[in-house]
């Protein structure tokens, strides 16, 4: 599977506000779930 070409394709349709911040919140979840 290429990775960087379904997240390119997945930024692409990205281009709502509210999912971008949808997007943005689940990164910083994940983040933090992380422990950093």
């Amino acid at each position: 599977m290429d990775y960087k070409k379904e997240t390119v394709e997945i930024l692409q349709k990205i281009n709502d506000d509210s999912l971008l911040e949808f997007f943005y919140r689940f990164i910083a979840r994940v983040i933090k779930n992380r422990g950093y």
